[in-house]
């Protein structure tokens, strides 16, 4: 999954009344991303006086996305939410990949056994006018690219040695997941994510990414999903758009 980099937190809850309601109980003390608006210092220090007087904990702060994750019950979450200096309030909920995640080998795809890889041009290529195909036909020249593009890749981790995408550096990734590293993709659902952006082309195997030069691209990853790629909480969302900016 790739996330839009301009202020937006995650887009994955209802409208926050409903949201509220259905997570919550009376007096019951639950986790809240809080975002806040411009006046990032000034909503904080509100925050921090309600804390003091114990009427809620800020337990992480994520600065460059202007959110804070917060422990409260429903009914200050609400006041919060009140807020002129508040954005959005939103439940710390179990985030879900809504599509399972198969990449069965089609006889068709296949010789003597073996995959068959041989630098095709994925559906949509054109359509995004990615790169120039082996069919003849100019999409977007390379050259076109001034400096490389930075692409945050947020999912399940990356195959570093995948022999059709860029080699990254240590420096190129995070996990937020204890004893799974970035570098490594358990189900290969952030690998598949990273080669349609980035896809190498010219070297005659896989397919061709929309940007398939790897000199004019900067591929990030944040890994968020276990082997099991099943879940991950907004929480962890929000880090991760954090290690990307």
């Amino acid at each position: 999954m790739i996330l839009s980099m301009k202020g937006t937190i995650i887009a994955y809850a209802l409208a926050i009344s409903s949201c509220l309601a259905q997570l919550d109980r009376q007096g019951e003390t639950r986790t809240y991303l809080v975002q806040y608006k411009k006046d990032v210092r000034g909503a904080e220090n509100s925050l921090e006086y309600l804390q003091s007087r114990g009427a809620l904990m800020i337990s992480e702060r994520f600065p460059s996305i202007g959110v804070n994750l917060v422990k409260m019950t429903e009914h200050e979450a609400l006041k919060v939410a009140s807020r002129n200096d508040i954005a959005a309030v939103e439940p710390n909920i179990d985030t879900y990949r809504m599509l399972g995640w198969l990449d069965p080998v089609q006889p068709q795809d296949t010789q003597d056994g073996q995959r068959k890889l041989s630098e095709e041009i994925p559906y949509g290529i054109a359509m995004v006018r990615a790169g120039e195909g082996n069919d003849g036909n100019l999409y977007l020249p390379n050259t076109d690219i001034v400096s490389p593009k930075k692409v945050c890749v947020i999912d399940s981790g990356y195959i570093n040695n995948h022999e059709d995408l860029p080699t990254l550096d240590a420096t190129d990734g995070h996990s937020t997941i204890p004893g799974n590293v970035w570098s490594k993709d358990g189900c290969g659902h952030g690998t598949h994510c990273a080669g349609t952006i980035g896809a190498l082309g010219g070297n005659d195997i896989g397919v061709i990414g929309v940007i398939g030069d790897e000199t004019k691209l900067n591929l990030f990853i944040v890994r968020v999903l276990g082997d099991s790629c099943s879940w991950a909480t907004t929480q962890l969302i929000s880090e991760a758009v954090g290690k990307c900016i």
